[in-house]
């Protein structure tokens, strides 16, 4: 498995993963949902497909 992947790798039948908001997003390692953020942007939307996420920073669920 790669180390850095598609979200559709492991969750293809997701049908939110591919919609234009969320296509720069992408796993890193098993563990990490990464969601870049361009610099001309102030915010960005982020889905997180089914499953336990937590924040990096805040450990929050």
């Amino acid at each position: 498995m790669p180390v850095v992947r598609s979200l559709a790798i492991d969750y293809t039948f997701d049908d939110k993963i591919y919609q234009y908001a969320y296509q720069n997003q992408y796993l890193f390692g098993p563990s990490f949902l990464v969601a870049p953020v361009e610099s001309t942007r102030d915010l960005v939307k982020v889905y997180l497909p089914a499953g336990e996420w937590y924040d990096l920073h805040s450990g929050v669920k």
